[in-house]
C-alpha cells in the first residue's frame, strides 16, 4: 500500500489515541511500582538515588538482583522474577508505541472510519521489513488490561511479609 502522507489530529483515530493513552498510564503504574520495589528492598540511599535515573530495564535489574540476594521462598522469588519478566515484555510494546511515530492503516478501503491497526515506525530497524509492527485494536485493549494486571499483581507482591527490609 502506497504512503499517502501524514495526517494530525485525525478525528477517526479517536479511539485509538484512546486505547493508546489507557495504556501508557496504565504502564505508569509499573514504572511507579519499580520504586516502590527498590525503595522496598533495600535501605542503600545511594543505590535509591541512582535508580532514580535509571530505564526501566535497568530498574528491574536492579530489582531481580536484590531479590537474588534476599533468602525468599522459592514459590515468591519466581512468582516476583516471572510478573517483573512479563512486566519487561510488555515494555517493549510500550516503547515501540511511545518512541516511534505511529501510522494507521486499514484491511480494505478506508471510507472515513477508524482504523483496524497500527504500525509503529522503529528506525533503529527499518532496514527489516518485518520491524514494523502491526497492532491490532484487540491487542491494543489486552495490552490496556495487561499492564494494569501486571501493575497490581506487583503491588500486591510487594505487601509480602518477606519483602520488608531486613
Amino acid at each position: 500500500m502506497p504512503f499517502a502522507g501524514y495526517e494530525l489530529n485525525p478525528k477517526h483515530t479517536d479511539p485509538w489515541i484512546t486505547a493508546i493513552g489507557k495504556f501508557m498510564v496504565n504502564f505508569g503504574g509499573i514504572e511507579w511500582v519499580t520504586f516502590l520495589w527498590i525503595d522496598r528492598l533495600t535501605d542503600d540511599r545511594v543505590l535509591k538515588d541512582l535508580t532514580l535515573e535509571m530505564p526501566l530495564a535497568r530498574r528491574i535489574e536492579v530489582i531481580r538482583r536484590l531479590l537474588g540476594s534476599r533468602e525468599l521462598t522459592k514459590k515468591l522469588l519466581n512468582e516476583a522474577r516471572s510478573v517483573w519478566g512479563k512486566a519487561e515484555k510488555l515494555a517493549h510494546f510500550r516503547n515501540d508505541i511511545a518512541h516511534s511515530p505511529i501510522i494507521f492503516g486499514w484491511h480494505g478501503p478506508e471510507e472515513n472510519r477508524p482504523p483496524d491497526f497500527i504500525g509503529s515506525l522503529n528506525f533503529r530497524k527499518a532496514n527489516k521489513p518485518e520491524a514494523t509492527p502491526l497492532v491490532e485494536f484487540k491487542a491494543l485493549n489486552r495490552a490496556i488490561d495487561d499492564a494494569a494486571a501486571i501493575a497490581q499483581k506487583l503491588h500486591d507482591l510487594l505487601k509480602s511479609p518477606a519483602l520488608e527490609r531486613p
